[in-house]
């Protein structure tokens, strides 16, 4: 379908909403056949829309954290976290059996301690060393 024939079908749904929404207010029962399809084509607009899933957010003052929102918490997928912590690379908690719990501070130490050294840094620890055991530069 064309853009321009999208957008008038779309303002036409739009309109039909509207006026759906008029006569319900005015409490009047739908009994001309215009009424029944104006109708229709406001249940078929609501189908049309995409359903949208609100995302679980973290919420900011948690101590523990469920696992898609320590998934939503560190960038990382559902399933990527779940890989994690069955190779025990991640620390969590499971005190029913089933449900995982991760402490928010221990995430963040967890991110933390993967932190990859700048190459000045590691000219620095290299030069450190080559010092301590008494060797030239």
């Amino acid at each position: 379908m064309s853009p321009i024939l999208e957008d008038m079908v779309n303002l036409y749904f739009f309109f039909a909403l509207l006026l759906v929404v008029l006569l319900q207010r005015q409490r009047k029962k739908v009994r001309t056949l215009s009424d029944v399809i104006i109708l229709k084509f406001t249940i078929m607009a609501k189908e049309r829309q995409p359903k949208v899933e609100i995302p679980q957010k973290a919420d900011r003052y948690a101590k523990y954290l469920t696992a898609p929102q320590a998934a939503d918490y560190i960038g990382v997928s559902n399933n990527y976290l779940y890989k994690l912590t069955a190779g025990h690379k991640v620390p969590f908690y499971n005190p029913t059996g089933r449900k995982l719990l991760f402490k928010r501070t221990e995430l963040d130490a967890w991110v933390e301690a993967a932190r990859v050294p700048t190459d000045d840094e590691l000219i620095g620890r290299v030069q450190t060393e080559q010092i301590k055991k008494g060797g030239l530069l």
